[in-house]
């Protein structure tokens, strides 16, 4: 995942959204490689999963996502989640 147009580089935002269980990489594979970049530390990285067990967690936090949430998402949950990260953004400038 070190190609130069991988599209995490390409998009280089504050927050970002990864499809995972798709063909490809998998969402933690993108996330990791996002910290990896200079530009990564400070993205926002949310997983999404159907998967909500603590290891499950555990695994995502691990890969460097900032929190996982486990469908079906609680729509004013992650409306928070955005609003507080676009604070932060907006702090931050």
């Amino acid at each position: 995942m070190t190609h130069a147009s991988h599209p995490a580089k390409q998009r280089q935002r504050s927050e970002d959204h990864v499809r995972s269980g798709l063909p490809g990489p998998s969402g933690t594979d993108v996330c990791r490689y996002i910290r990896e970049q200079p530009w990564g530390t400070s993205v926002r990285i949310v997983a999404v999963s159907g998967l909500g067990q603590k290891q499950d967690h555990r695994r995502t936090l691990a890969a460097g996502f900032n929190q996982h949430l486990t469908k079906p998402v609680n729509p004013d949950q992650l409306l928070a989640l955005l609003s507080a990260s676009e604070q932060a953004d907006q702090a931050k400038a």
